[in-house]
């Protein structure tokens, strides 16, 4: 998480916020769903992102950290889900015919995507 790099001129060392999360880049879906790149955790990756582990991505491209992943809120459902990834976001979504969620840069080679379809 990020912790204040010198003191306040006013506040010195003590906290005033209580921040865990950094979201921006929000997209709405067609069912209305918003979707965030968000920071839900420290960037230290989990155990599952990591070569020993069984995912294929992460025996493919193990990373070490991931600095924002996602968030979506469904207003129909009026809840959030966190989605831990093992890699940097931010999420796009393509026009075509069938729907498709792509987290990295748009058009990336390395980015990963899936159909919403």
């Amino acid at each position: 998480m990020d912790l204040p790099h010198a003191e306040s001129a006013y506040w010195g060392t003590q906290a005033i916020w209580d921040g865990h999360t950094s979201i921006h880049n929000l997209m709405m879906d067609e069912a209305g769903r918003v979707w965030f790149t968000a920071r839900i955790r420290a960037a230290a990756n989990p155990d599952f992102c990591k070569a020993a582990s069984g995912l294929a991505s992460a025996q493919v491209a193990p990373l070490a950290e991931s600095a924002r992943q996602l968030s979506m809120y469904d207003p129909a459902a009026k809840q959030w889900h966190l989605i831990d990834t093992c890699f940097t976001t931010p999420t796009t979504f393509t026009s075509d015919t069938t729907p498709t969620r792509r987290c990295g840069p748009a058009r990336a080679p390395r980015s990963a995507a899936w159909s919403a379809g």
